[in-house]
C-alpha cells in the first residue's frame, strides 16, 4: 500500500508490514528509512553515496562491477531512481535496458528478474550484462529443470 504524505517529495510504502519511505533527492526518488537515511544499498550506489567500482556513469543510471562477477566483464546497470523491478516503471526499465545495451557486446546476456520466485534478490531494478563465450560453462537459471 502506498500513502502520500503532506510533503510532495515523500511517499510511504507498506509492503506486508515492511514500511519504507520514498524520498525525492534532487530529481531522483530513493528509498529511505524512518529516520531519513537511505536504506536501499543500490540507491546509495546509484547515487554515489556508497562506494563501488564504477564502469560508466550516466545522468539516469550507473554501471558497476558486481562484488562477485560470474565471468570477466560482468557489469550491473542500475537506475539512479528507485524502481523495485522491471515491471514497476516501464520508462525507467526501458532506459536502464538501453544503457545496458550500450555496454553489451555479442555474445552476451542481458538479464533482469522481477520477484523472488524469478531469482530477484536485490529489490532495486538492475540489468546484468554478462559476456558469454562458447564453452564458458555458465548455465542460465532455466537451463536445468528441478522436479
Amino acid at each position: 500500500m502506498t500513502q502520500h504524505t503532506d510533503r510532495p517529495d515523500q511517499v510511504v510504502e507498506d509492503h506486508a508490514g515492511a514500511v519504507s519511505v520514498r524520498l525525492q533527492l534532487a530529481d531522483v526518488w530513493v528509498v529511505t528509512g524512518a529516520g531519513g537515511e537511505v536504506s536501499c544499498r543500490f540507491c546509495e550506489i546509484a547515487n554515489e553515496i556508497w562506494p563501488a567500482v564504477y564502469v560508466r556513469k550516466w545522468p539516469d543510471a550507473v554501471a558497476i562491477q558486481p562484488l562477485n562477477p560470474v565471468v570477466p566483464g560482468h557489469v550491473l546497470v542500475i537506475p539512479r531512481a528507485h524502481v523495485n523491478d522491471v515491471t514497476e516503471d516501464p520508462i525507467v526499465a526501458a532506459s536502464t535496458t538501453a544503457r545496458a545495451a550500450e555496454l553489451a557486446v555479442p555474445p552476451c546476456n542481458l538479464i533482469t528478474s522481477a520477484g523472488a520466485p524469478a531469482t530477484q534478490t536485490v529489490f532495486h531494478l538492475h540489468v546484468h550484462v554478462v559476456p558469454r563465450a562458447v564453452g564458458d560453462g555458465l548455465a542460465l537459471p532455466w537451463t536445468e529443470r528441478v522436479s
